[in-house]
C-alpha cells in the first residue's frame, strides 16, 4: 500500500492507496480543496472506499464537500459531534445530495476492510463524545500485513491516556500520524511509548502561527530515534508498506 500525507497547508489530510480501494483520512482546509482535488486526480484517484472524518473542524474537512462532489465516495466514516458554520453545513449539504454514499456512525472496536487492508476505529464511542471536537476526533488504525499504522486527529492527551487503558497493546503501531499536527497537547510520552512507531509525519502548515510542531514533540522524536517528516517542509510524502516494512518513497 501506499501511503499519501498530502500538503494541505496547516490542515491534515492522508489518502492510503491499496490494491484493491481507497481510503483518504481527512480532506484539508476549505483553501487547500483546489490543491487536494487535483493531486487525487494526478494519482488518478476517482474512487473512494472509505472518507474518515476525524472531527469537523475546517482544518480537517474543509475539502470534503468537494471530495465527495468529484469523486465516487462511497462510505463516509464521522461522529455525530456538530459544529456551526457554512464549511461543516457544505458537508452535510453534499451528503445529502450524494445517492451513492454511505455515512456510517464511529463506534469503537468497529472494523471495516479494502481487501487485504484491515481497518479498526479504535474511538470514540457515541457516549465518549464530550465538548470538544479534537478530544472527538476519531482514532483508526490500520493493518497491512505486519506493519500497522495509527491515526489520532487532534485528539488531546486526555484521550491518548484514556486509549492506553481501553487498547494496551494494541495502540503498539509501527507508523504514527503525529496527534494534533505535532502539537505538544497531543503526543504525550506515555502515549508515544505505548505506540512506539518507527516512523512518522507531521501535517502542518509552512511558518503556521501555532508554532506546529512544538519543539519538545520534535526534541522527543530525535531522543527516541523515530524517523520524522514534515508536510511544512518535505510538501507531500509517499510511504511504501508492504506489509512488513514501511519506508518513505
Amino acid at each position: 500500500i501506499n501511503i499519501h500525507a498530502i500538503d494541505v497547508g496547516q490542515g491534515d489530510s492522508t489518502l492510503i492507496v491499496a490494491p484493491e480501494g481507497n481510503l483518504l483520512i481527512d480532506a484539508g482546509t476549505n483553501s487547500s480543496e483546489d490543491d487536494l482535488l487535483e493531486y487525487l486526480d494526478y494519482h488518478g484517484i476517482d474512487t473512494i472506499d472509505y472518507l474518515i472524518l476525524t472531527h469537523p473542524h475546517e482544518d480537517h474537512i474543509g475539502g470534503a464537500d468537494a471530495v465527495i462532489e468529484n469523486c465516487s465516495v462511497k462510505n463516509v466514516i464521522m461522529t455525530s459531534f456538530a459544529v456551526t458554520g457554512r464549511v461543516y453545513d457544505n458537508l452535510l449539504n453534499a451528503l445529502d445530495k450524494s445517492a451513492e454514499t454511505s455515512v456510517i456512525e464511529c463506534r469503537a472496536g468497529a472494523e471495516y476492510a479494502v481487501g487485504e487492508m484491515k481497518i479498526k476505529l479504535l474511538g470514540p464511542d457515541p457516549a465518549e463524545l464530550g465538548d470538544d471536537a479534537n478530544n472527538s476526533s476519531i482514532i483508526t488504525k490500520i493493518t497491512y500485513g505486519e506493519s500497522s499504522l495509527l491515526f489520532t486527529g487532534d485528539a488531546e492527551s486526555s484521550v491518548e491516556k484514556r486509549l492506553i487503558i481501553q487498547w494496551g497493546q494494541q495502540l503498539d503501531c509501527d507508523f504514527l500520524k503525529m496527534g494534533h499536527h505535532g502539537s505538544s497537547t497531543s503526543n504525550c510520552d506515555d502515549f508515544i511509548d505505548a505506540v512506539s512507531p518507527y516512523m512518522s509525519v507531521v501535517s502542518c502548515g509552512k511558518d503556521n502561527s501555532y508554532g506546529h510542531p512544538h519543539r519538545e514533540i520534535v526534541s522527543m522524536l530525535k531522543t527516541r530515534n523515530i524517523e520524522y517528516y514534515r508536510t511544512d517542509k518535505d510538501g507531500s510524502i509517499v510511504f511504501i508498506c508492504d506489509g512488513e516494512k514501511i519506508v518513505k518513497k
